[in-house]
């Protein structure tokens, strides 16, 4: 008798079966976990607010009374924690990305406990409380998800849940795409190779990943590869060729995305009116563009420039003091640029070239090993020391802390007929980091590459993303020059 196998197509359907039930059986530990370190987080905080010698106005309140809301408190920290993705067991993300997601799910569960102590009068709920659980919350859960992330990268290869991820299509959004993906979860993914559309590539590396066929090849390499995932960032396939890639995923049971136009020539942020059922697409008004935005990131500016003049005094000082000793020159260079609205205003940093550098080769970009740099230049570059004085710019609103750099009116002219839509980035404040700058695109004349980060920060512009950004400009050296 001869025995039954299965075809390609069911085993293919049983790996995916069985790669997604581990990765639920770690979210549902990852689900259990967390609750508990809500409970945990709102126990330590009430021990920690009503512990002996804490002022309290009106009694300790017995600890029975925060227990009746522990079941309630979960369940909004719960749902605003998947409310934000973080549950999503194919989600690649990095840990910074987790910290901020986590940040923004526990303050919307804080205010909503808020908001909820408020309505119910039968207690009075410490408000001190509440935010220490909070704090005490985001603490757990970051630390949490940095053990689960720990513990997948271990398990992932060795238990047979790694997800394998076929790259198609070629340029900069691949590259950056590459470069993004090895700061994930690192061990619960692995790049399989990438299709070119240029056959003389098939044999090299792209971002040391190997380029395995080209787009002629998908059916095959789809066929004969344990894939799990498709990823096309060739935006110039034909639809229908899009649709057949699509369908035969769909076939392998294997999941299928696009890298959006996100840095193309028009905008990410699209508005859909619909007219009698007619969908009709426009450009949204730049969130920056309205009044409040622009008041908010203002404040932000004015308060965290002022007490980083403050607090980085002292090391303003002794920069000012070795940059005077190295060679007797100005301690500070003025330099004229180009801000919002095309206005001119000079920018201040350490001086970190010699004297009069460009007095012979006149006006030009920074470069590698630039010869026109002192040897304390170099490390003041290195550590981004050298743009503290730019504080003072933000506090005079000549500038903000997060936008796009701004550059001088010799180059403006040059490149605003090289480059499409480069002034669209003066719309508004130059800032002295830049969503281009921690993506590592530092230094050198600008590409239109990082233009588009500027214009994609611009469109897409938060609290959050400011914040976000200075955070990743500590840790952003690559590029600097």
């Amino acid at each position: 008798m001869t025995p039954v196998t299965d075809s390609p197509a069911t085993q293919r359907a049983s790996t995916h079966a069985g790669k997604n039930k581990k990765h639920y059986g770690l979210l549902i530990w990852l689900w259990i976990s967390d609750i508990c370190l809500i409970i945990t987080a709102h126990i330590a905080a009430y021990g920690i607010r009503f512990m002996p010698g804490m002022p309290v106005f009106y009694g300790v309140p017995p600890f029975s009374q925060y227990v009746t809301i522990l079941p309630f408190t979960a369940l909004v920290y719960y749902f605003c924690v998947r409310f934000y993705g973080l549950y999503r067991p194919t989600r690649l993300i990095s840990g910074l990305e987790e910290f901020f997601l986590v940040t923004k799910a526990v303050a919307l569960g804080a205010l909503i406990l808020m908001a909820s102590s408020f309505v119910y009068r039968e207690y009075t709920y410490s408000r001190i409380m509440l935010i220490l659980s909070a704090l005490l919350l985001i603490l757990f859960l970051c630390l949490n998800r940095t053990l689960f992330r720990y513990l997948v990268s271990k398990l992932a290869k060795r238990y047979g849940f790694q997800r394998n991820i076929l790259l198609a299509g070629h340029g900069p959004a691949i590259r950056h795409l590459i470069r993004g993906m090895s700061g994930y979860q690192k061990g619960t993914f692995a790049i399989v190779g990438l299709l070119s559309h240029d056959p003389a590539q098939v044999g090299t590396h792209v971002s040391e990943v190997a380029v395995i066929g080209t787009l002629n090849d998908f059916e095959r390499i789809l066929s004969e590869r344990d894939v799990d995932e498709v990823i096309l960032g060739e935006l110039n396939v034909p639809r229908q060729r899009i649709l057949q890639m699509i369908m035969k995923c769909e076939e392998k049971m294997a999941s299928f995305k696009m890298i959006s136009d996100l840095l193309g020539s028009m905008t990410s942020r699209l508005d859909v009116e619909h007219i009698n059922g007619v969908p009709l697409l426009g450009i949204r008004e730049t969130p920056l563009n309205y009044p409040v935005n622009r008041g908010i990131k203002r404040c932000m500016d004015i308060v965290v420039s002022f007490l980083s003049l403050v607090v980085l005094g002292p090391l303003m000082l002794l920069t000012a003091l070795v940059v005077k000793l190295s060679d007797g020159g100005s301690v500070l260079y003025a330099q004229s640029r180009v801000g919002e609205d095309g206005k001119i205003f000079n920018i201040y940093k350490f001086r970190s070239m010699k004297v009069d550098a460009e007095s012979r080769s006149g006006p030009q970009f920074a470069e590698d090993e630039d010869p026109r740099r002192t040897p304390l230049g170099g490390f003041l570059r290195k550590t981004n020391i050298d743009e503290l004085p730019q504080l003072w710019n933000v506090l005079c609103g000549d500038m903000s802390l997060v936008g796009p750099r701004p550059e001088r009116p010799v180059f403006v002219d040059q490149l605003k007929t090289d480059i499409p839509r480069y002034m669209s980035r003066h719309r508004v404040r130059s800032g002295i980091t830049g969503w281009a700058q921690v993506n590592g695109l530092r230094g050198g004349p600008p590409s239109e590459e990082r233009i588009q980060y500027d214009l994609y920060y611009i469109e897409n512009w938060s609290l959050w993303l400011d914040i976000k950004i200075l955070i990743m400009t500590a840790f952003a050296y690559k590029g600097a020059k």
